[in-house]
């Protein structure tokens, strides 16, 4: 299982979506689903893949 970081996935958005923009989504629920692991946020690559082929709509699935 790969997990890509919150700049990881800034820079495979090319920069498209910022990382305020990615706070905001987590924080209004919407965007791909994310863990929170300590103090990191990470993505799972399947859900951001799932996510860019619009698999899943928005989430406010936090999963630990």
């Amino acid at each position: 299982m790969e997990f890509l970081t919150i700049d990881d996935l800034v820079s495979r958005w090319r920069d498209s979506v910022s990382r305020r923009t990615l706070g905001n989504w987590r924080a209004q629920g919407k965007g791909p689903p994310y863990r929170k692991i300590g103090q990191s946020v990470l993505y799972r690559l399947s859900d951001v893949i799932a996510f860019e082929n619009g698999e899943n709509g928005t989430t406010n699935d936090q999963r630990n």
